[in-house]
């Protein structure tokens, strides 16, 4: 039977799920190693919620090292990554009129609404570091713990991409 608790299982499962996946940015359109790991990361997350059962954490971080190595040799796997796309005045227009005219969700507080109208808002039109940080992931920040004047003290401190 088919367990992915299996490595064998779960690695001939990976193989199958990337020749099936269709690719954007790869002329041969095979997806990239970070969208496969992306997918497998989910289809782990969804069958231990099905199944109420546990992939073995040992097989699951044994799918990164598989993916980028073995499997992305075999089959010509990228390591691409999309550029970023930023928000342009005609896109930020077309929000703001979905948000306000054509946005048929019915909102208990209409202060929702305007919340994130300023979220949109402020993100738009503010400095660049700003906008850096909105647009930042985990690994961008590094938390800093320290003390002053006998208290703790938590700082975020922020990593330039490069």
């Amino acid at each position: 039977p088919s367990d992915p608790r299996n490595i064998q299982v779960i690695k001939h499962f990976t193989k199958t799920i990337a020749l099936g996946m269709k690719g954007r940015l790869d002329k041969n359109k095979l997806p990239t190693l970070y969208s496969l790991r992306g997918v497998m990361r989910q289809f782990y997350n969804t069958w231990e919620r099905h199944y109420n059962l546990e992939i073995p954490l040992n097989v699951k971080r044994s799918m990164a090292p598989f993916i980028q190595g073995p499997l992305a040799q075999e089959l010509g796997l990228k390591n691409i990554r999309q550029d970023q796309a930023f928000l342009t005045i005609e896109n930020y227009v077309i929000l703001q009129e979905q948000l306000w005219f054509r946005d048929h969700y019915d909102y208990v507080h209409e202060g929702c609404r305007i919340d994130n109208t300023n979220l949109l808002n402020t993100h738009c039109f503010s400095s660049a570091r700003l906008q850096e940080l909105c647009q930042a992931k985990f690994k961008d920040f590094v938390l800093l713990v320290g003390w002053t004047d006998g208290e703790p003290e938590l700082r975020l401190k922020v990593r330039r991409r490069e």
